[in-house]
């Protein structure tokens, strides 16, 4: 009796054995079938120098991103602007800063050197694309530049954000796409109005002017003084007003943002005149998003050119 409860305890424990020796295998593959810990979604604080950057920022990031533009005032003049303690603390806490260079934002690289920070990123657009100090520093009119930062922020977000890779790069085939109807108009009236001369009060449209192939008579001179808030010569006053009174221009593109008493009589003249007027900006409406906003200073040209219609402001 004795020895046969013996036996069966030893048949019992080797049968133990046996099922956990079996289990092993098993266990190991259920392990190595585990999903993998994804790494965890961020949202990552950025700063455009002015909301046309700010908001190619939010369009690839989405809720991803917290940004803020600095220059957005659409009555003010970024050229003259002067930084305040609420920007200092927005770059200081940013991991990315996208900024126009080449002069046009100066005030960003001092606030960038009155925080250093190691995990801050910053996208100098004039730099990347190869412009230098001097060139027209308006670049968010040539329809080359977006698609390339555009590119930028997604390769930099998916760097700091590396869990939503994905859905950055969807987001810049979605911009790219969206920049279609833009690019197709201008090469329209290129192919229409191509050499067609036209007169603007300073270089902001520069870009967009040469991507549409109409001819800018007014005197570089004075467009550079507009734009540095010099008084330009009386020569050059003359000029653009006998381009207005005279007629010799099809079109007159009004910076609505740098202004000056000469900008306003001339602007006066060229609605007495019935010379079609285009007002064109430096930064972004705050109701539209940049691709928007080309494509309506493209149909304020259009107007203008084809039907002899005034765009003053963009509604």
């Amino acid at each position: 009796m004795h020895r046969s409860s013996s036996t069966s305890r030893r048949r019992h424990h080797r049968l133990a054995r046996s099922v956990w020796l079996a289990a092993l295998p098993v266990a190991s593959l259920l392990a190595t079938m585990q999903p993998a810990v994804a790494a965890p979604s961020v949202v990552v604080n950025a700063v455009g120098s002015t909301n046309v950057y700010s908001d190619v920022i939010q369009q690839i990031g989405g809720t991803h991103v917290s940004v803020v533009g600095i220059l957005s005032n659409p009555n003010g003049d970024p050229h003259i602007y002067e930084s305040s303690t609420a920007d200092a603390a927005l770059v200081a806490r940013a991991t990315l800063v996208v900024q126009n260079g080449i002069g046009y934002d100066a005030f960003i690289n001092k606030l960038e050197a009155a925080s250093p920070n190691a995990r801050r990123t910053m996208i100098d657009v004039g730099a990347r694309l190869g412009y230098k100090n001097g060139d027209n520093p308006h670049l968010w009119y040539n329809p080359a530049t977006m698609p390339k930062v555009a590119a930028f922020i997604a390769a930099e977000l998916s760097r700091q954000d590396p869990a939503d890779k994905r859905l950055f790069e969807r987001n810049l085939r979605s911009f790219d796409n969206s920049l279609k109807p833009w690019a197709t108009l201008m090469n329209t009236i290129n192919s229409q109005y191509g050499g067609t001369p036209v007169a603007i009060t300073e270089p902001v449209f520069g870009y967009a002017l040469a991507a549409m192939g109409l001819d800018a008579l007014t005197p570089p001179s004075f467009a550079q003084a507009i734009q540095q808030s010099n008084d330009p010569s009386p020569q050059d006053v003359q000029v653009m007003q006998v381009l207005l009174s005279q007629n010799k221009v099809r079109c007159f593109f009004y910076n609505q943002q740098v202004v000056a008493p000469i900008t306003a009589k001339l602007l006066e003249m060229a609605r007495a005149h019935h010379v079609p007027i285009v007002g064109v900006y430096e930064t972004k409406p705050l109701h539209m998003q940049y691709q928007q906003w080309v494509l309506a200073e493209a149909r304020a040209t259009d107007r203008a050119l084809s039907r002899h219609l005034s765009t003053e402001q963009l509604r």
